[in-house]
């Protein structure tokens, strides 16, 4: 930084400029989404969200977009879906431009499924984050299905249900999430949900009507 403000690429504003969230977890992607968008309203206040599709948008109006101000001069957060699509052949070094020279009132949100690494990476480090959207591993997954209970629902899960769960379903924390809900309407207020309500409430992924059971439960 000198004495006319911040040298190029460096953020001069709340949070990062840019920031990667690849790999195939969806449900992975759209939480470290909202979270970011949570950190930056806490940080800087009301911003605005817009969003893109990286198969049907240009590149070109994505930039403008985040080097445009609002009105309000508020922070702006670009997420765009599909990046992969939007940066790929003599799009990649105008993306790689960018981000040796963000714009400060924007943060730059990529989700992509699938992505090539390659020197762009360690531009968005320099401004940013890269983040890899992997299912975590089964004892992760079901730890996560304990506190996400507990802060989402308002419920217990024993963590014997939590592994049956997973066990179960599998490490998609988007298939987790959905079956918590279920099985918290289905539990005994004040009671933890259990691995004999788990067996009941959730059947195994490739199974038919695995709901069967649910009404005379609830």
């Amino acid at each position: 930084t000198g004495k006319d403000g911040p040298a190029l690429g460096e953020p001069s504003g709340p949070g990062p400029r840019i920031v990667l969230l690849q790999g195939p977890d969806e449900f992975l992607r759209g939480e470290w989404t909202r979270d970011l968008v949570e950190g930056l309203r806490k940080e800087a206040g009301e911003i605005e969200v817009v969003k893109f599709s990286g198969e049907q948008s240009s590149l070109a109006d994505v930039l403008d977009e985040c080097r445009s101000y609002d009105l309000l001069m508020r922070h702006k957060v670009v997420v765009v879906d599909e990046a992969e699509k939007l940066i790929a052949g003599d799009m990649r070094p105008v993306m790689e431009r960018y981000a040796e020279a963000p714009a400060s009132n924007a943060t730059l949100v990529l989700r992509s499924g699938r992505w090539h690494k390659g020197k762009l990476d360690k531009l968005i480090e320099s401004v940013g984050e890269v983040r890899r959207c992997e299912p975590p591993k089964p004892d992760v997954a079901a730890a996560w299905a304990v506190a996400r209970m507990s802060k989402r629902h308002h419920a217990t899960l024993a963590r014997a249900a939590a592994d049956a769960l997973v066990a179960r379903v599998g490490p998609d924390l988007g298939r987790i999430d959905a079956e918590l809900g279920k099985l918290a309407a289905a539990a005994d207020e004040g009671e933890p949900v259990s691995v004999e309500i788990v067996a009941a409430m959730v059947g195994r992924s490739g199974e038919g009507e695995p709901w069967a059971v649910q009404g005379p439960l609830l």
